[in-house]
């Protein structure tokens, strides 16, 4: 499948981090990161019995299957991640907060956002 994935509001600097950047961890092990300027990546993710599958897809012990986005400095330090759910997708695009609610870089399990 072809999955258009989206981040909004995206802060450019953290903390102590300085300047930051999201990636799409494209290879779960060992990682790499794509980078995107627009926070947009289509993403092809072989599908398996209509599971998600491939190099890029992380899995957890429950056997739910995601994405991983990554938040980088400038000196390449992966900091924090954002899980996206195979089960938080409908359709073949989806759109996802870049920040928490305290305005820090988003973390954890991503959140759908309706735009």
């Amino acid at each position: 499948m072809r999955l258009l994935v989206t981040f909004r509001h995206c802060p450019e600097t953290w903390a102590d981090e300085g300047k930051i950047s999201l990636f799409w961890q494209s290879r779960v092990r060992p990682p790499e990161h794509t980078s995107s300027k627009t926070h947009e990546w289509e993403i092809e993710i072989p599908l398996r019995d209509g599971k998600w599958s491939g190099p890029s897809v992380g899995r957890n012990s429950d056997g739910r299957r995601f994405l991983y986005f990554s938040w980088c400095n400038e000196a390449g330090r992966m900091f924090r991640r954002v899980k996206l759910y195979q089960n938080q997708v409908v359709g073949d695009s989806v759109v996802v907060s870049g920040v928490l609610r305290d305005g820090s870089p988003a973390c954890s399990t991503a959140i759908i956002l309706s735009e």
